[in-house]
């Protein structure tokens, strides 16, 4: 068979490897046309042991194993690409069955080509358990990148896959020092995705998943059959399982919960505000305060306020503004200026909060998001009963009094939905960072009359780039039916909102901060 070089470059990343790059580069370099080495604060001889083989070599920064490689592979010139690792030597067979890939035209044919890679661990190959079969592809075409997390990069082709025959040979971990290491590498990675993803700790997953991983490994891919080394490698899978789950555990225990301000809107509703002010001061350990944000200046909504206002456990203040028509939007900015919370929860004046509202926000409150509950509805022809006795939920659900009843309930577990859509988008029942309302420079008081102040405000945080969980089961609140306002104004807020939407604006000029255009304030 013929020993030129293959149109293929050779492509590795290192940092220190001078005991393992020699056997890499010796299985290899005869099969390429170049060989390109990424190498990172070297000390040893790396760097002089790659240039004796012909590798060009360049210096990058590490940026993670995963984008370290895509580096590495922006320097290839060959059509196609072999990337090993420095851990890694090519058995006598897959260095024949990689040429012959070649040699018989089968690289028109397919778009990938992966091997079995065999690992030495404790003085013996792994043939069983979680180690194997460990099947890689690592034979693609120039343009392939690196996918997956930073811990796990892989390579993923659409179309089809040659498999080469011999094996990789992988010599991981020379101690158990350095596998040990590689439980905290990973635990850490794990931790970081988790938390971005916003997911919560589940004593049910630290219970199993550990578990779990030592029977697959050990009975059903039969480690056993590897003798101690196949028990170890088992009982370290269901170690590092469990170390993963309990330091996200630990993070979310050490974790300072979200400060909640909750904002209350209100307009000439006292009956209703004091049922709301009764029903939250049960939660009165998960909040900072409560604003009210009158949208005028009642005397009967300050008679209830004022008795709430001595006894509440936590400090409510009552924010008003002179009655000039619906100016919802400015006693809001006025509210969000003077919130102590970072995360502010909006109320409307007419829903009432279900006994676990403000847990549900606290607990579904994650960066980059924000959080809009659903409502359901009490009937008009019973908010006089409810005035007069009470929220009763059974009662008024038996009676018939209740409608929108998918959403009445607190589901055994929430349904959330990410999106960024306009639908369903309420003012009424939503949680935002204060950070975030204020870059879009909160509420646009431009809008006037009834309608689109709150489709406004949600376009303007997609603009900002969060995205919106849309929660069923968890965050329900009871909108106490009422007359509908004057829709007067309703069409100019449409044209408001969709001039918004194409221009993609993200800050209002009639917000917290009153800014005037750009060619005013020359």
């Amino acid at each position: 068979m013929s020993s030129e070089p293959l149109p293929l470059s050779l492509v590795l990343i290192a940092h220190n490897e001078e005991h393992r790059i020699g056997r890499c580069l010796e299985s290899a370099v005869h099969l390429a046309s170049e060989v390109i080495v990424v190498v990172n604060d070297c000390t040893d001889r790396t760097v002089e042991i790659a240039k004796s083989y012909g590798a060009r070599v360049y210096e990058h920064a590490w940026p993670g194993a995963r984008d370290q490689k895509n580096i590495a592979l922006g320097y290839v010139t060959q059509p196609w690409v072999l990337a090993l690792d420095c851990d890694e030597e090519l058995s006598e067979t897959l260095q024949h069955g990689i040429r012959e890939f070649f040699t018989s035209g089968k690289q028109d044919t397919y778009e990938t080509a992966y091997f079995s890679r065999k690992t030495w661990f404790l003085g013996r190959w792994i043939e069983h358990g979680d180690w194997s079969p460990d099947h890689c592809t690592r034979v693609f075409k120039r343009g392939v990148r690196n996918t997956g997390s930073l811990e796990h990069d892989k390579i993923e082709v659409p179309g089809k896959a040659w498999k080469l025959k011999g094996h990789c040979y992988h010599y991981t971990n020379p101690s158990l020092t350095d596998q040990i290491e590689k439980i905290n590498f990973f635990s850490d990675a794990f931790l970081k995705r988790q938390l971005e993803a916003g997911k919560k700790w589940s004593l049910l997953q630290t219970l199993v998943r550990p578990c779990w991983r030592f029977i697959r490994a050990y009975f059903f891919r039969r480690g056993f059959q590897d003798g101690f080394p196949g028990l170890y490698i088992a009982c370290v899978t269901w170690f590092s399982t469990l170390v993963r789950y309990t330091r996200l555990y630990e993070a979310q225990q050490l974790q300072t919960p979200p400060a909640i301000s909750l904002v209350v809107s209100t307009y000439q509703a006292p009956q209703a505000l004091r049922l709301i002010l009764e029903q939250v001061m049960a939660e009165h350990r998960f909040f900072v305060e409560v604003l009210i944000a009158e949208d005028a200046q009642d005397a009967k909504t300050r008679e209830v306020v004022q008795p709430f206002m001595a006894s509440f456990p936590q400090q409510i203040r009552h924010l008003t503004q002179a009655d000039q028509g619906f100016r919802k939007s400015r006693i809001l900015n006025l509210a969000l200026a003077e919130a102590k919370g970072n995360l502010i929860v909006f109320l409307d004046g007419d829903c009432l909060p279900h006994s676990h509202f403000i847990r549900d926000h606290l607990a579904l409150a994650q960066a980059g998001h924000f959080v809009q509950g659903r409502r359901a509805y009490v009937k008009q022809s019973a908010v006089k009963e409810v005035y007069e006795k009470g929220f009763r939920f059974w009662p008024l659900l038996f009676k018939g009094r209740l409608h929108g009843l998918a959403k009445a309930f607190r589901w055994l577990r929430p349904r959330v939905k990410i999106d960024q859509s306009l639908d369903k988008a309420l003012g009424c029942n939503l949680a935002v960072w204060k950070h975030d309302l204020l870059a879009v420079n909160g509420l646009d008081e431009a809008y006037e009359g009834w309608g689109r102040e709150d489709s406004d405000l949600v376009a303007r945080l997609y603009h900002l780039g969060l995205k919106r969980k849309l929660v069923h089961g968890r965050a329900i609140v009871f909108h106490l039916d009422h007359a509908e306002e004057s829709r007067d104004q309703l069409s100019r807020n449409d044209a408001r909102l969709n001039e918004v939407l194409a221009q993609k604006t993200v800050r209002c000029e009639r917000g917290v901060v009153q800014e005037q255009p750009a060619e005013e304030s020359a």
